[in-house]
């Protein structure tokens, strides 16, 4: 809980012994424009007179706040000292907030004669989006919470293209029951919004198929448990047909290959001419 504006420490329970003779100041200037239209220069009138008899914002606490700086929180309700308590309108700073995308919900509460408690409620960053060369922070539901910032948001799962921020959560749910290899994902890439990729931490690509990437993710799982498929020296390895695996080589893996094929070949040779 961060507390500013300490010219003095509201109490919640008791009241002042001042406290009845100020709100009969503050009567006496609401009398004033009695009867007239709700102006504006009627509105300052009376938070001039109620601020000047005591009942100014003089201490603001705020709790819930990790990722929402507290200056702008101030900023963006318009609280400085001198500001009426009596005048500061609770409903339309609570709407403020809400338009804030970090903050889900909020509560903001007067306690006289001098003191605002504002409770926030705020959203959680859940993976990096990134859609050609923009890079956001979005909570689970794909709301874009912020830019992305390496120190502060670097260890979030990185999610690629457009609608995979929608649809994230649901597939890095289905990541988490593959520990073995989510632990070595680098970023999941969403293709035309209908199938997934998988980029490891050893450059390769996983191309799953756009219905069962449970099913094709299980039986990568088990390749690698029996045969360490994902350290072989691969570009990609494509799921997305039910009946075969098609795995491309690195070009270094190509050019053993043929090198091995060739000397395979000599040898079948020499052994026909003896």
């Amino acid at each position: 809980m961060r507390r500013f504006f300490h010219r003095a420490e509201a109490r919640v329970e008791t009241l002042p012994p001042y406290f009845m003779t100020m709100i009969s100041a503050a009567l006496i200037a609401g009398s004033a424009v009695y009867g007239a239209v709700w102006s504006g220069e009627a509105k300052r009138l009376v938070s001039e007179t109620t601020a000047s008899a005591g009942f100014d914002v003089h201490a603001v606490t705020i709790s819930g706040q990790r990722f929402v700086k507290e200056r702008d929180i101030l900023d963006i309700l318009g609280l400085a000292p001198g500001v009426s308590l009596v005048t500061f309108d609770v409903a339309r700073a609570h709407e403020t907030l809400l338009r804030e995308p970090w903050i889900e919900s909020a509560s903001v509460r007067k306690v006289y004669p001098g003191k605002l408690s504002i409770d926030l409620k705020e959203r959680e960053p859940f993976a990096v989006w990134q859609r050609g060369q923009s890079i956001s922070v979005v909570d689970r539901n794909g709301l874009v919470l912020d830019e992305f910032n390496r120190d502060l948001y670097g260890a979030l799962p990185i999610l690629v293209g457009h609608g995979a921020q929608r649809q994230g959560a649901a597939f890095l749910a289905i990541l988490d029951e593959f520990p073995s290899i989510k632990s070595r994902v680098q970023a999941s890439l969403l293709h035309s919004e209908r199938r997934w990729d998988i980029l490891l931490d050893n450059r390769v690509t996983v191309k799953l198929p756009e219905v069962g990437a449970r099913i094709a993710l299980a039986r990568l799982a088990k390749l690698d448990e029996e045969k360490a498929l994902l350290s072989k020296d691969l570009v990609s390895i494509d799921m997305r047909l039910d009946d075969r695996l098609v795995m491309q080589l690195s070009e270094e893996a190509m050019v053993n290959r043929r090198a091995a094929l060739e000397r395979r070949k000599e040898h079948r040779s020499k052994e026909k001419n003896i």
